[in-house]
């Protein structure tokens, strides 16, 4: 009896480790008006504001040059964009916020 409760144990012991909770893929996103573009080749990055006023800049990159063409035809007409990054949460303080990695990007007219 002891022996199958030991096997029980380990099974379950097992189980969880590898049936266990996953971590959250946490994005943040945010609507902004494109006000700069920036790439050097490789990497891309876009900064903009929420409103045309707002002190506060967001900024994220991106290796992926179909997300930069959005980034580059954004900031020429200024236009509004959704970008949601990697980043773990939206940072709350700070003049210059990160969004992390661009997954994607929406225009908006």
């Amino acid at each position: 009896m002891r022996k199958l409760m030991l096997i029980v144990f380990a099974a379950s012991l097992m189980a969880a480790v590898i049936l266990g909770p996953t971590p959250a893929q946490a994005t943040c996103t945010q609507t902004l008006y494109c006000e700069r573009a920036f790439t050097d080749g490789a990497f891309h990055q876009l900064v903009g504001r929420t409103t045309s006023t707002a002190t506060i800049i967001w900024f994220c990159s991106t290796g992926d040059p179909e997300i930069a063409d959005v980034f580059f035809n954004c900031t020429a007409d200024r236009n509004r964009v959704q970008v949601t990054g990697n980043a773990s949460s939206c940072a709350t303080t700070g003049t210059f916020r990160s969004l992390g990695t661009c997954l994607n990007i929406f225009q908006q007219p």
